[in-house]
């Protein structure tokens, strides 16, 4: 199982060609394998690859927007990028606000959209995820939007996001062993409340995250990367960053 981080976390860094560089470059210095895309920073598929493999780091896995797998036409163009990072994971990372309205029929249509091209998809040999925030979570009619969307579903795989599960008061172990077989990628992402209840994302094992059992049920699963993300930082960006790569470590001893 490799480690590699979500690229989104330092987007901050990433404004030229010299910022990619020397930040690719330190995620590599931190421990990170690997990378899930979220755009390319500008540049186009085949450039931004080649500055990866100049960091040595590769894409495992591309977080992309909806309409880039809701018409089996655009499909096509989806595999030609995957294919240049060599790479077999691609996820959704958000229901666009039209589909879902917290409704069971807006669930389940946006997940029939899904599991379409997730069949499609592996007929490539390529996965496609869903990726939560905390809305999934949520009363919905006699359940909640997750649950609607992967009951629903066979071919489609689910990244949870584990910051953002248990910041919605779930337990994400319980979320993990309930669709283990499902699980080829997950978000690791640590949270805390702070006296004010305002959440917080922190280095991973420095907040409030059993990550003992979450990992447990993750080695049990077909997870074959594990993707740091951070949405904000309470020090050093690279200091967190390594931190966290260094505790997910310690954790698959």
């Amino acid at each position: 199982m490799e480690i590699g981080i979500q690229l989104y976390s330092v987007r901050n860094y990433m404004h030229n060609v010299d910022e990619i560089k020397s930040t690719l470059a330190k995620a590599r210095e931190c421990g990170y394998t690997c990378v899930e895309t979220a755009g390319y920073a500008g540049l186009d598929v085949v450039t931004f690859n080649n500055l990866l493999k100049e960091a040595d780091l590769k894409a495992v896995s591309m977080h992309i927007g909806l309409e880039r797998v809701n018409d089996e036409d655009v499909l096509p163009a989806l595999c030609e990028e995957l294919e240049v990072f060599g790479a077999t994971e691609c996820c959704v990372p958000g229901i666009p606000w039209e589909y879902y309205r917290h409704t069971k029929a807006g669930y389940l249509a946006f997940a029939e959209i899904m599991e379409e091209a997730a069949v499609e998809l592996a007929k490539k040999g390529i996965n496609l995820s869903y990726h939560n925030h905390c809305h999934e979570f949520e009363p919905a009619a006699t359940s909640c939007g997750e649950r609607f969307i992967f009951d629903s579903t066979k071919q489609l795989k689910m990244q949870l996001d584990i910051g953002h599960c248990y910041a919605a008061r779930e337990n994400p172990t319980e979320w993990l062993n309930r669709y283990n077989d499902r699980i080829t990628t997950v978000h690791y992402k640590d949270t805390l409340f702070d006296e004010n209840y305002k959440r917080r994302d922190v280095a991973i094992c420095e907040g409030e995250v059993d990550w003992v059992s979450a990992t447990n049920a993750i080695k049990r699963s077909p997870c074959k990367y594990i993707i740091v993300e951070h949405e904000e930082f309470n020090r050093d960006v690279w200091d967190i960053c390594k931190t966290s790569c260094d505790n997910i470590k310690n954790l698959l001893k």
